[in-house]
């Protein structure tokens, strides 16, 4: 359970955040270059009585869905290979043998066709870590006022103000001239789980709240949730800042299909 992160090459890390799903578990994962995510997937994981074994789908967005075997071997090392290789797995094609060095730190060697290929290590994001970054800090880039086009003869525009640590933003369009409100949104900070929550209001009085995190300086990325319960998530969100003056937001729904993206400058 929780949040992991592993290098796999120069400039590119993954992201992995599991939590219970019924008595199994779910996994988020994206792959992050330069601060922007270039991969994005989704794992479910379940116990099978019939095989004695923990089932895996695993599903990175774009390509088909691929379905693995998964046990333990002794306390604290475990292996998983294809699910059509669980009845021998000494010749699988694919394997992985993981072994837990301790409650912060798991690491996996894969083999492939019997030959060794690589090994990478897993390291929890704890809160410490987290706190690296200084969350409430970084989420100041918001401040001033932003804008982005994002339809014919419509402006959206985002007027951001500290309130104390805390940062307030109205967002308005502007169609044809005319300047109407849309939402204001509040960030602030959670130094009990080290993330960044935020509530929207809308004007008709109706509401969301998204819990989010600064995973590098230029990447904040989270979840649109009920009620601040991470389990009832129902849409994802990234901002990517490219510098000072300009970022990109960029909305999936829960199922991972694109439904925006934008890009903002600062104009004050």
């Amino acid at each position: 359970m929780g949040s992991w992160k592993v290098d796999y090459a120069n400039d590119t890390s993954a992201i992995l955040d599991y939590k219970p799903y019924g008595t199994g578990m779910e996994c988020n994962f994206r792959f992050v270059t330069k601060g922007k995510t270039v991969m994005e997937g989704k794992q479910l994981l379940g116990y099978d009585k019939n095989v004695d074994k923990f089932i895996i789908s695993d599903m990175i967005k774009g390509t088909d869905i691929k379905i693995y075997g998964n046990w333990f071997i002794s306390d604290n090392k475990y292996v998983f290979v294809p699910y059509s290789d669980i009845s021998d797995s000494e010749k699988a094609s694919f394997r992985a043998d993981g072994e837990f060095k301790s409650p912060d730190l798991f690491i996996e060697n894969y083999s492939v066709n019997n030959k060794p290929w690589k090994t990478f290590s897993f390291t929890r994001i704890t809160q410490t870590t987290q706190s690296t970054l200084n969350q409430t800090e970084l989420a100041k880039q918001f401040l001033g006022t932003w804008q982005s086009n994002i339809g014919k003869d419509t402006v959206e525009v985002w007027e951001s103000q500290l309130y104390g640590n805390a940062v307030i933003t109205n967002v308005s369009q502007i169609i044809k001239g005319k300047k109407s409100p849309s939402y204001m949104n509040n960030i602030g900070f959670d130094t009990k789980e080290g993330k960044l929550k935020g509530f929207i209001i809308n004007p008709d009085g109706s509401y969301t709240t998204w819990i989010g995190l600064f995973s590098a300086g230029n990447n904040f990325s989270g979840d649109l949730v009920d009620s601040f319960i991470p389990e009832k998530a129902w849409a994802k969100f990234e901002f990517v800042f490219a510098n000072p003056k300009e970022w990109t937001l960029t909305i999936h729904n829960i199922d991972g299909v694109k439904t925006s993206e934008n890009k903002f400058s600062k104009v004050k």
